[in-house]
């Protein structure tokens, strides 16, 4: 599909106020997620289908995922018969992701995303996506400024937390470039940021138990103002002095936090904390 429709910039005013962004950072959202002709993208959260032009133009098909029943509606009359255009009105957190690539008419076909994420489900969202990151090849993605800035966090950082090391597990992370607040309209109280994520083929580091590294990280977090000793206590009923020891095996203080915890800390860590390691 070549041409833009007319007007796409203006939502149909039955659909009450919905956040446009300029056509100069959509465009480089689309230019970002490097779409070719043989790619299926998927986009979650098109409202009105501003993104979704850019993304017809070069894709073999574009899976837009909406959940709003009357913005489906409008982007059916807005694209009536267009071929390489899906819209499912779908729950994008809890939507069945491994039978919505039956939809792409190639069985071993991975996605590319592209997506103007809801802000306020963009962190619950991306943590489901790294559950089905099998099915992707990259997500370029706008969301809050601050959220993305969490995502690629360092250790040490105020904003280094769960985020941070979950996503940093799973994905190599890549800021593209800031969208600042005047690029929307109306204009929002935050600036936003786009991100490339690429799926990992194995984690960076090695993990004996996946299921107790991540309860690690939610009590670790879950009280970041404690020591690390205080907050495994009280999240994971881990005695101190077992804390202190695995700590001091890696070379690291007894009282510390967790956000002085690198990734590659956590996982000898959590290796350590393992139920058959009899240290």
């Amino acid at each position: 599909m070549k041409r833009r429709p007319e007007g796409s910039l203006q939502p149909h005013k039955s659909l009450g106020q919905h956040y446009l962004v300029s056509r100069k950072f959509l465009g480089r959202i689309a230019q970002a997620a490097d779409i070719g002709a043989q790619d299926v993208v998927v986009e979650i959260g098109p409202g009105t289908g501003n993104l979704t032009e850019y993304l017809l133009e070069s894709a073999r098909m574009v899976i837009a995922v909406e959940l709003d029943q009357r913005l489906v509606q409008y982007l059916h009359r807005k694209w009536p018969g267009v071929q390489n255009l899906v819209v499912l009105q779908q729950d994008a957190l809890k939507c069945d992701w491994d039978n919505l690539a039956s939809l792409s008419l190639a069985p071993d076909a991975k996605f590319k995303l592209a997506a103007n994420l809801p802000y306020y489900i963009a962190t619950p969202l991306l943590l489901r996506l790294a559950d089905v990151r099998h099915l992707f090849l990259s997500l370029v993605v706008m969301l809050q400024q601050e959220v993305g800035e969490r995502i690629l966090a360092c250790s040490g950082s105020k904003i280094y937390g769960l985020l941070s090391v979950a996503m940093q597990y799973y994905f190599t992370g890549e800021r593209l470039f800031n969208v600042p607040a005047a690029a929307f309209r109306p204009r929002p109280k935050v600036n936003s940021m786009a991100l490339r994520l690429i799926p990992r083929p194995s984690p960076p580091v090695k993990v004996m138990d996946e299921k107790l590294f991540f309860r690690l990280l939610g009590a670790a977090f879950g009280y970041r103002r404690k020591f690390l000793t205080n907050a495994l206590a009280l999240g994971l009923q881990i005695p101190a002095r077992r804390t202190i020891m695995a700590l001091e095996g890696l070379g690291l203080a007894g009282k510390i936090r967790a956000e002085q915890l690198t990734l590659a800390d956590f996982a000898l860590l959590s290796n350590l904390l393992a139920p058959d390691n009899q240290l």
